[in-house]
């Protein structure tokens, strides 16, 4: 006649079971398909928040590795005293200083009549001209650009060679690589070699002595000019550098093949 207490309860549960298992379950539909839309993404290639995250971080630190000289008390030597004065917040690039901003960018104009700047803007043609021409795919490089030049050590003492070297200077951010085998050579004196007696071949204001470095192989060379990182080409008198540096990207010249009559193979160039 009555209904059970027992069976009233049971049955007030399962209802209140059911209510709460309709209720929650629409919130926890959508979760299944978002990691799959994710994973989607992810392998047609979209960056997920992870990788714009790791991508925002990256950037950072670029801009936080970059050196704002306008900030600091003392400048590098190098760096043009306008530039200096006026406090450019000159950012370096890939850890260099930018040409605009070095010395040697406004050397000529500087210490030169216009007469000079001229007859060594003609030179500096005919040279690049020769240079270029060992590879016809190679186009000009625009001024301030990074060159990097190397260098056997038993080469350096010649004027023809110091000739280029400041052509070269004076028109890109020369990095010169001295390929030097016998270890015990001190750099003090290969720098004094290259330099000469005349400081006014090669100056320090042109071509500064932290931008000149020596090498023990080729291996030294190849890392040196992998590390540099945005350079135009690379003037080198060792075909194995075309290879083991062109297979990363980067332009090779080789110069003075099969030239050795003594002197400088660079400096014959100017001949």
């Amino acid at each position: 006649e009555g209904v059970s207490p027992v069976i009233v309860n049971l049955v007030a549960i399962g209802i209140v079971s059911i209510l709460i298992y309709v209720l929650t379950k629409p919130a926890n539909v959508p979760t299944a398909p978002q990691n799959s839309n994710n994973q989607n993404n992810t392998s047609r290639g979209t960056p997920s928040s992870r990788q714009r995250a790791r991508s925002t971080q990256t950037h950072s630190n670029v801009r936080d590795d970059s050196i704002d000289f306008a900030r600091m008390t003392k400048t590098p030597p190098h760096m043009a005293k306008t530039s200096a004065d006026k406090k450019v917040g000159a950012l370096s690039s890939e850890g260099m200083l930018p040409f605009r901003h070095c010395c040697a960018s406004g050397y000529e104009a500087t210490n030169f009549s216009p007469e000079t700047v001229t007859a060594n803007r003609k030179e500096r043609a005919r040279l690049l001209s020769r240079i270029l021409s060992i590879d016809k795919s190679t186009a000009p490089p625009a001024r301030g650009s990074t060159v990097v030049v190397a260098i056997p050590s038993d080469e350096i003492e010649c004027s023809m060679l110091r000739r280029v070297l400041y052509l070269l200077a004076t028109y890109f951010n020369l990095v010169v690589v001295l390929s030097v085998t016998d270890k015990s050579v001190q750099t003090v004196k290969l720098l004094s070699r290259l330099r000469g007696v005349n400081a006014s071949d090669l100056p320090l204001d042109v071509l500064p002595n932290h931008r000149v470095i020596v090498a023990h192989s080729i291996t030294g060379r190849v890392a040196l000019v992998r590390q540099l990182g945005a350079v135009e080409f690379v003037l080198d008198f060792d075909e194995n550098m075309h290879a083991q540096l062109g297979r990363f990207g980067f332009r090779v010249l080789v110069y003075g093949k099969g030239e050795h009559g003594g002197g400088s193979r660079l400096g014959s160039m100017l001949s």
